[in-house]
């Protein structure tokens, strides 16, 4: 039997032969893509995930930008609290209306989730970005902690209760999710789609 008819008959039956079952004859292209489906697939939920939680994001910016005062209590909400914080700095003046820095972090961390639901697995350069902007969160963070154990303070150690949840659904969440797809591909045997 040649080997277009094994391919037909394979692709007809729909079994492959692989080199125990049949002669050895195994397609290239199924060879090439099987695998990497199921990751592309766990890479657009991380996709669809970072594009909701930035839209989130945007629509918070949007909110402070129109009525700070307004809505001064959202600044709790705000996930790159820490890049807020080194914002002040740079200024030298605290504003609530969100800056360059916040609003590009969104806008980059939304293309990298249109980028992954689309197919195009840029993992590694979301967990380089997310650990970027997720630092000066964390580094505030323990900051306010270590500097303020009382709350009678400004910015109180029970006021980081919500930065920290907001933290973990923003930063956390995603980030042990790529880390697992990344750990998956490399100790599962499987192509290697995110290098």
């Amino acid at each position: 039997m040649d080997a277009r008819r094994k391919q037909r008959l394979s692709y007809q039956t729909g079994l492959l032969t692989f080199s125990g079952l049949g002669g050895g004859f195994r397609p290239r292209h199924l060879n090439r893509y099987a695998l990497p489906v199921m990751k592309l697939e766990r890479a657009k939920i991380l996709g669809v995930y970072l594009i909701a939680i930035c839209s989130l994001q945007i629509c918070l910016y949007l909110a402070l930008s129109v009525a700070a005062e307004k809505y001064l209590w959202l600044f709790y909400f705000d996930p790159r609290i820490g890049v807020f914080f080194l914002e002040t700095i740079i200024r030298g003046s605290e504003q609530v209306v969100p800056g360059i820095f916040r609003w590009l972090s969104a806008v980059w961390i939304l293309a990298l989730g249109v980028f992954l639901f689309s197919g195009r697995p840029l993992i590694k350069t979301y967990v380089f970005s997310e650990i970027i902007l997720f630092l000066p969160s964390l580094l505030f963070s323990l900051f306010i902690a270590a500097a303020n154990l009382g709350p009678t303070h400004g910015f109180s150690v029970g006021e980081l209760f919500i930065p920290i949840l907001v933290m973990i659904v923003f930063s956390i969440i995603p980030l042990g999710l790529a880390f697992w797809l990344l750990w998956s591909s490399r100790f599962k045997g499987e192509v290697k789609i995110f290098e």
